[in-house]
């Protein structure tokens, strides 16, 4: 069915008025309009010049120089060769032989949650909460400072597994007059209260929603306060205050805020769980308020809602923010013993079922396939993968798409069938390296050895061709910042030191080619970002060491240091000691979390 095109504002600066992306079942993707202005002749507003600038390229060129102009790249090379758009105006940067690359885009992250979640939320987060007695402890503190009634509602989220979690008798004994709410860090699952459960009208003879589950007292059959995965938790979610629109768009900038003096320009959000959601992130882009470049998937947890938002005509592609498809999922996670393995007797896997049934799931990716738009599936274990890869085949066969680049977000354990048919099928592999250092020895514990030793195996999926984009998925991961994913795809070292299947372990240039170019890649927007080319918008950063040489041991990729962070050609972070632009006051987001920074951080 088409979809009916619409033209909207400008949003950032040298943007063209932009259209929306259509819709097609004739064989291929439809191409988005063009949004980047024509290189510039005129001098340049800045010079990046005796650098290291590692271009990530199609041949992986190491330039000297670049030239930024009206927010977009317009030379690149030889210091010599792009001193000539020098002008009376323009600011030269003497790098002194410090590196540059592309803007960092994290491809799995979920912006306007986890800045909601900072700023609003009671915190639940190691090292603040490290057992049950911390977290029960937290939330007899937050009753005092409530008013009796009003919500107790924790961030993502406490570490507990689902089986050393509170129950609602033990949160009620904290909190009798407060509903409470906690989410687990993962996101699939949560604790509530008596007080909450009677809110949600939760009661014996509550069936389980479709997708998720009802934890019960084996005894009684009461509920026990535990709601595992998001359909579950809902029925106690959708009963809590919301934000307003201006705190929402007060969490963007806060968390945006976090991520530039990391180098991240670019953010994938890929579960947007409300429309109301992407029209606050749409309507920030139309008045020029998003201060990072946005790419959106909206969640679809049910054969009715897909019907209903695939019928929607707004969807919009713009310099800095584009719709660009579906999320769905098709299992949990090892904390909660929901990954979907085809070896059930682990501890992490023991309590797995599919969130969709494998019919229902099919008609679902069709339908979202022939909307023309990507579609994305939460999945960690090897047999889930298997039915999202069912589902996208039977899709492709119905609807032959040449470019989808349909994707698996996680995609933790694959089996050698699950190599090949996402190789045969053309299936992109968004992964979060920083699990591997930050969550091995988990890994090893819920799942044995073997199965740890096939942890995000991204050396596998390269030598296949399949596409690998990395990411963070804050806040259902602790921290963001880059070098944590660096850490785990090029040392493969654990907390406790030990390697998951160095085999697997890949080098820096190809990591950063993960972080920049193939996560552009990932959203089709190659053409725009994710390598320093001319043409290509201006988003840069300048680092201390180079990427390309430093040791590949922990401590040595930890001290990577972000001194600039460009945006469409304008300096959005500079560190306060470096001072490449001595005019320029230092500056950086809003919000720091400083000593959760230090040498312990993040928590074991």
């Amino acid at each position: 069915m088409p979809i009916s095109r619409r033209n909207f504002l400008k949003v950032s600066g040298g943007a063209i008025a932009t259209i929306l992306t259509g819709c097609a079942t004739t064989g291929k993707i439809p191409e988005k309009p063009s949004i980047l202005p024509k290189v510039p002749g005129e001098p340049a507003d800045i010079i990046l010049q005796n650098g290291n600038i590692l271009t990530v390229d199609t041949h992986d060129r190491i330039a000297q120089a670049v030239s930024i102009s009206k927010g977009t790249i317009q030379k690149v090379g030889m210091d010599s060769e792009v001193s000539s758009f020098i002008g009376p105006a323009t600011q030269v940067v003497d790098l002194k032989g410090r590196t540059v690359t592309p803007g960092i885009i994290d491809a799995h992250n979920h912006m306007i949650y986890f800045g909601e979640q900072l700023k609003y939320r009671l915190d639940i987060r190691p090292p603040k909460v490290r057992s049950k007695m911390d977290l029960l402890r937290v939330v007899k503190e937050a009753t005092k400072t409530k008013l009796e009634g009003d919500w107790i509602y924790g961030c993502q989220g406490f570490p507990l597994p689902l089986k050393d979690s509170p129950t609602r008798w033990e949160l009620d004994e904290v909190s009798p007059k407060h509903p409470v709410f906690l989410p687990h860090m993962s996101g699939q699952y949560g604790v509530a209260n008596s007080r909450a459960v009677q809110v949600a009208g939760v009661g014996k003879f509550t069936p389980d929603p479709y997708g998720g589950r009802i934890q019960r007292d084996e005894r009684t059959g009461e509920p026990t306060g535990r709601l595992i995965q998001y359909p579950a938790m809902d029925l106690v979610r959708k009963n809590i205050p919301k934000p307003s629109v201006t705190e929402y768009e007060e969490a963007i900038r806060y968390a945006a805020g976090l991520f530039l003096p990391y180098g991240i320009t670019s953010v994938q959000d890929v579960i947007v769980y409300m429309r109301r959601h992407t029209k606050i992130y749409e309507q920030m882009a139309e008045k020029q308020a998003l201060p990072v470049r946005l790419y959106i998937l909206e969640y679809i947890d049910s054969l009715p809602k897909a019907k209903r938002m695939v019928s929607l005509h707004h969807h919009f592609h713009s310099s800095m923010c584009t719709f660009g498809g579906w999320k769905l999922a098709i299992d949990g996670g090892p904390a909660a013993g929901t990954t979907l393995m085809y070896d059930k007797s682990q501890l992490g896997s023991r309590h797995a079922f599919p969130f969709h049934q494998p019919e229902d799931f099919n008609k679902i990716v069709k339908l979202l396939h022939e909307s023309g738009f990507q579609i994305s599936i939460h999945v960690v274990g090897d047999e889930g993968m298997n039915i999202c890869l069912d589902a996208f085949e039977k899709a492709l066969e119905s609807t032959p798409l040449s470019k989808h680049r349909h994707r698996l977000e996680h995609a933790n354990f694959p089996n050698q069938r699950n190599f090949d048919r996402m190789q045969k099928l053309g299936i992109v592999a968004s992964v979060q390296p920083s699990w591997i250092h930050l969550y091995g020895d988990g890994f090893q514990m819920m799942f044995g050895e073997e199965i740890a030793n096939r942890t995000i195996p991204i050396k596998s999926f390269l030598r296949r061709g399949i596409p690998v984009a990395f990411s963070s998925d804050v806040p259902a991961t602790l921290v963001f910042e880059p070098f944590w994913g660096f850490i785990g795809a090029v040392t493969r070292k654990t907390r406790s030191g030990r390697v998951l299947n160095p085999s697997e372990a890949i080098s820096m240039k190809e990591a950063l080619r993960a972080y920049t170019y193939t996560a552009a890649y990932a959203a089709f927007e190659e053409k725009e970002k994710g390598s320093i080319k001319e043409g290509k918008f201006a988003d840069l950063v300048v680092w201390e060491q180079n990427l390309y040489t430093v040791l590949p041991e922990p401590t040595k990729i930890r001290d990577l240091k972000v001194l600039m962070t460009i945006l469409g050609g304008k300096v959005v972070y500079q560190d306060e000691k470096a001072k490449l632009i001595p005019s320029l006051s230092p500056f950086g987001g809003e919000g720091n979390w400083g000593p959760l920074r230090g040498s312990n951080w993040p928590p074991h």
